[in-house]
């Protein structure tokens, strides 16, 4: 919410059982909801990336808590959801 980075910590402490079902861990699913969390804080929206099916990684800021569809449990962005514009000043 706006700067804040908000964690649901009834999924925190137990995840959600698709997650287990799709044979990731809890470590993983927290290290996905942190990532996706801050993903919204740069600006990324939910599902902007479609689901590839097929078994494929599931795009970071696809809501893997709700669903994987046909898709692997992801943790990271994809190298499709990278912004690539350099913002800052330069080194």
């Amino acid at each position: 919410v706006g700067a804040d980075v908000i964690i649901n910590k009834t999924r925190w402490d137990g995840a959600v059982q698709h997650w287990f079902d799709a044979g990731a861990t809890l470590a993983q699913y927290r290290t996905m909801v942190i990532n996706h969390e801050v993903g919204h804080a740069l600006g990324h929206i939910d599902n902007e990336t479609p689901c590839g099916g097929n078994k494929q990684a599931a795009p970071l800021m696809q809501e893997q808590s709700m669903f994987l569809k046909e898709c692997s449990p992801n943790t990271w962005p994809l190298d499709s959801e990278l912004w690539s514009t350099f913002v800052g000043s330069e080194p």
